[in-house]
């Protein structure tokens, strides 16, 4: 019911979900995927998503987290800009929940200014950020969370705004989960007199585990402003020692299907020691854009508490 108010409250801002309004909204930061574990999927990650990055993906997934657990990223996106994450998550059984904290940074370095006549103005250093604070709880084979995020661009002048995600996840059973969530629901940035939207978008996905080793997930995404977009990714275990996994990765996404070249496919591997220390990385190949690497490293610590079982 959270979620349906969510999705309906988002209607009369979303347009016609068509590639109509393309290139209309602000803060298309926002639209960079976060974890290589979940760019490595192809963004399919709303139904199965369990750790920080939740809080970017679905804030219901944060209601899965058993331990105190801090996630790192960093990506030279596309070689131009400098692309930056963390998050935590704090699993409080005093709040019946789990607490998420993250921050998103993307700066593109220092550039030159100029004026109509080709002379330098000096030089400036144009960025985006958000941070953002959630919460997540489970109630029976149902997951509910939310994030509220504080978002700031600057070009020359700067502007920032308030926004807010919130998702679900449902259980069907041990090897079917559906997901969904609404993200950007806020009044849009204004630098002078005109207000850029934000770029609202709904998610809906299921995740399907297929064997012990094998997860598959297929989402569909609705853009405020672009054509929806079909999103498919598979978590494949090539190892499974007593301490050490090794996972691999592949996903699909539709909305580079506009870019020239190719583009569309994503691929990664994945390593996790102990179900403490995980490592990732994430390959993008994005046309004539080139390569898109993205690393991320998570930790993990404390006893386990699990929201589910305390409900219980």
């Amino acid at each position: 019911a959270a979620l349906l108010a969510c999705l309906l409250a988002a209607g009369p801002a979303r347009a016609e979900f068509t590639g109509a309004d393309a290139g209309t909204s602000g803060a298309n930061f926002l639209k960079l995927g976060v974890g290589a574990r979940a760019v490595a999927m192809g963004g399919a990650v709303t139904a199965s998503v369990a750790d920080p990055t939740a809080m970017r993906w679905n804030p219901a997934g944060l209601a899965a987290v058993t331990r105190y657990t801090v996630s790192t990223m960093h990506s030279s996106h596309l070689g131009v800009a400098d692309y930056e994450y963390v998050g935590a998550a704090l699993p409080s059984p005093a709040l019946g929940g789990v607490l998420g904290v993250d921050l998103t940074y993307l700066s593109a370095g220092v550039i030159s200014r100029t004026d109509a006549s080709g002379n330098e103005q000096g030089s400036f250093k144009p960025y985006n950020m958000a941070f953002g604070l959630g919460y997540a709880r489970p109630l029976g084979p149902l997951r509910l969370g939310a994030a509220g995020r504080f978002i700031q661009t600057k070009i020359v002048n700067s502007a920032s705004t308030f926004a807010l995600d919130a998702g679900a996840q449902y259980r069907f059973n041990n090897f079917l989960r559906f997901g969904g969530s609404v993200h950007n629901l806020g009044p849009g940035l204004k630098f002078r007199q005109e207000r850029d939207p934000l770029p609202l978008l709904v998610r809906a996905g299921s995740a399907m585990v297929l064997s012990t080793d094998c997860l598959f997930e297929l989402d569909l995404s609705f853009p405020r402003d672009n054509q929806p977009a079909l999103h498919a990714g598979v978590d494949y275990r090539l190892h499974r020692g007593d301490k050490l996994w090794l996972m691999g990765r592949l996903g699909y996404s539709s909305q580079a299907l506009h870019v020239r070249g190719f583009a569309g496919p994503s691929f990664g591997l994945g390593l996790s020691w102990s179900r403490t220390f995980a490592l990732d990385y994430s390959l993008s190949p994005t046309g004539e854009l080139g390569l898109s690497h993205m690393a991320s490293l998570k930790f993990s610590w404390g006893s386990p508490v699990s929201m589910e079982q305390a409900e219980k």
